[in-house]
């Protein structure tokens, strides 16, 4: 206890006690699904106080908190541990950051995912890879085809479709590099998309999840 409050002490006065308005977001490890995650906006010195004592609470609880029994062995085997990063903003206005799942096969990526659940349908949305015509093989002069079954008149979620077909060749490209790396042969990489400031930024890896994928054919 006492070396996390001094992790945490010394977090804010580094980090918090800015005049910038900065925003952190702190979040579990070994968790999924935005468990435990907790955003910290700047203060003041007098209040570092006060927010340690909120957000040692909030560590604490989540840092003994496991990944449920249907996540994958891996997240599950993860040592408690927790992350803070600037938080990410996208041009457009969401509530949350613009992330896309790229799954890659056997080092390949195939598809990108704008996932919003079941609940949303209409707003799924994916990215798929067309081999360049004449081509036998994936390259990086395949094209991408957006496909959802939005209604439209939505000028938000058109922008930000276009922007993840904008920037999924680079995506794919990051997420192959990964997956080859670390020698996967099925591994999703997630990425944020959408801020001046930070640009393309990958959040996290996975092994797969259980959203749905579609293709045209």
């Amino acid at each position: 206890p006492l070396l996390l409050e001094v992790q945490v002490t010394r977090f804010l006065e580094e980090r918090m006690c800015t005049a910038d308005g900065s925003e952190a977001v702190v979040k579990p490890a070994h968790l999924s699904n935005g468990e435990g995650v907790m955003c910290v906006r700047a203060i003041k010195p007098e209040q570092v106080a006060s927010t340690v004592q909120s957000l040692e609470a909030g560590l604490t609880k989540w840092m003994a908190t496991r990944a449920s029994e249907h996540e994958s062995e891996a997240l599950r085997s993860l040592k408690p541990g927790y992350l803070a990063q600037p938080k990410y903003r996208a041009t457009i206005g969401f509530k949350a950051p613009l992330e896309l799942r790229v799954l890659t096969l056997f080092g390949k990526a195939r598809v990108g995912t704008w996932w919003f659940g079941v609940d949303h349908p209409q707003r799924n949305a994916w990215l798929t890879r067309q081999a360049a015509p004449g081509a036998t093989e994936l390259s990086e002069a395949d094209q991408w085809e957006a496909l959802h079954e939005h209604p439209g008149q939505n000028p938000g979620f058109e922008k930000a479709v276009a922007l993840f077909a904008h920037h999924m060749p680079e995506m794919a490209l990051a997420a192959e590099h990964l997956a080859q790396a670390v020698g996967a042969p099925m591994l999703r990489a997630d990425f944020f998309v959408g801020s001046t400031a930070w640009g393309v930024r990958l959040n996290e890896v996975a092994y797969g999840s259980g959203i749905e994928y579609r293709r045209r054919h």
